[in-house]
């Protein structure tokens, strides 16, 4: 298809499903295409049109003066063209999304025939007040065009966009799908392929050291503390937090403690306190363009672009980063903290919603040790989920120089013994809603059978299963006497 790129193509299905499908797929690969339908019998094609009396003229006619056609070029993308007696108006919706109150969000860029300029912007489709805004926008750019009724475009071509993207069939038969023999990493046995893995705890535990080494192992293609490591020919760190010097710096002592030079494909991109969904397209192309295959955001707090406590907020996140693993490959490595460190809580999940555990494919706990004046940091990396099972802590030590221009070693601590590793969250003493989260990790069970088996007062297990049903806890439905399990990250049934 590469030849048909800059040319202006016209797609002509034939008058059935397979006909249809197929034009479909080709439009979500070429820009700028145009859809017409000649009516033909059914499954009738291009021979029973002309055998039917229709001419070249009635063709280009129906190019150039026929309905608004929108079809779909991605799971979030929609492409509607508007032919006017100026031209075709190409209005292309990407990033579409539900959003709260189930507005229909979307980038939009506007293209005009034989025009080389173009606009762009933010709409919410279903907003009366955004698509005036947007009327208001390219009435101004294109007043040449001389159309007299921009309402009528703006509030069709939403509305054909808004119908056409919650209509979009991304269902698979599973039948088709080969099954999977083992599960692939990118850090085998921590970070699954083209996931999401969440390394959480609390400031100054280690974790952009941890996570630039692994970035650089990634470069190198060398094993990261005992695991294998798929290479990748870029990396790209999206910074909140610090400047483009310190991660330098950072890069260059571990670099020293392994005798690497500073590799190239090692980018670095500030995330200038805009959420980090809101730059889509930014990052798409530095994917594209670089080859990135591993990411790492430092770090949630400021990439979320809302609460950390806000499911929506966290989904979007979340959902954008895995929706770049699924279409180019790359694994993303996102850096989020906890809460206070004598919180229970604070070593099972990091802080924020319960999305920040559920959606994610695996989910690293760093506890992190130091004495004072002492130049080596302890680290323990605890694997909070892991979604074929939870794998053995990882011990770790962090050799500091005693000026910049020294080496930072980070090495596995193997001398240390399986009970020299505490978790601290199994020597802490949580609150009831953990003992009887804890509890229910088990298995689910009744209000009588979880205080019989955790010790505590029955109305306190009520009240608290109570408190926390749907956040924490789900009751299980259709039974009596009533059963209580864990909220999973999975729609599953219990039985």
């Amino acid at each position: 298809l590469d030849p048909l790129t800059d040319r202006d193509v016209v797609l002509w299905p034939d008058n059935d499903e397979p006909g249809v499908g197929l034009m479909e797929r080709l439009a979500r690969l070429l820009p700028g295409v145009r859809l017409i339908r000649p009516v033909v019998p059914e499954k009738g094609d291009a021979y029973d049109y002309f055998e039917g009396g229709g001419t070249v003229d009635a063709l280009r006619d129906l190019i150039h003066e026929g309905e608004p056609q929108a079809l779909p070029i991605g799971d979030d993308a929609v492409r509607v063209t508007y032919p006017t007696p100026a031209g075709v108006i190409t209005f292309e919706f990407t990033e579409l999304s539900i959003g709260r109150s189930r507005t229909t969000d979307s980038t939009l860029l506007v293209r005009v025939e034989r025009r080389p300029d173009e606009y762009s912007t933010r709409v919410n489709l279903l907003s009366s007040s955004g698509r005036d805004n947007v009327r208001k926008d390219v009435e101004k750019q294109y007043k040449s065009l001389g159309l007299a009724d921009w309402t009528t475009v703006i509030n069709t071509v939403a509305t054909m966009a808004d119908r056409t993207f919650k209509r979009i069939d991304s269902s698979i038969d599973l039948a088709d799908v080969e099954p999977a023999t083992e599960r692939k990493w990118a850090v085998e046995r921590f970070a699954p392929a083209g996931s999401v893995t969440v390394l959480f705890g609390m400031g100054g535990s280690g974790k952009s050291q941890l996570s630039a080494d692994l970035m650089l192992h990634a470069l190198y293609g060398e094993p990261w503390l005992g695991r294998a490591v798929v290479p990748v020919l870029g990396a790209l760190v999206v910074d909140y937090e610090d400047q483009p010097d310190e991660w330098r710096l950072r890069c260059e002592q571990i670099c020293r403690a392994h005798g690497w030079k500073m590799p190239g494909g090692f980018r670095y991109m500030p995330g200038r306190t805009v959420p980090l969904a809101d730059q889509a397209q930014t990052v798409e192309a530095l994917i594209e363009r670089y080859g990135i295959g591993l990411i790492v955001v430092d770090s949630a707090a400021s990439a979320v672009g809302g609460e950390l406590k806000e499911p929506m907020a966290t989904a979007r996140l979340i959902n954008f980063l895995a929706s770049m693993g699924q279409r180019h490959g790359c694994s993303t490595l996102l850096i989020a903290h906890n809460t206070k460190a004598d919180d229970k809580a604070a070593t099972m999940f990091p802080y924020g919603d319960v999305f920040w555990h559920n959606l994610p494919r695996a989910t690293h706990y760093v506890h992190a040790t130091q004495q004072d004046g002492s130049p080596t940091m302890q680290i323990d990396l605890w694997n909070r989920k892991g979604n074929r099972g939870k794998q053995k802590p990882i011990p770790v030590r962090i050799d500091f120089p005693e000026t910049d221009e020294g080496p930072v070693a980070i090495v596995l601590d193997n001398h240390r013994t399986p009970q020299e590793i505490a978790d601290v969250s199994a020597t802490t003493d949580g609150s009831i809603k953990w003992r009887i989260a804890a509890r229910l990790d088990e298995g689910p069970g009744t209000i009588s059978e979880i205080a019989t088996s955790t010790g505590i007062a029955r109305d306190s297990v009520e009240k608290t299963l109570k408190r926390g049903d749907g956040e924490l806890f789900t009751r299980i439905p259709n039974e009596y006497p009533q059963r209580w399990a864990r909220k999973s990250d999975r729609d599953e049934a219990f039985s």
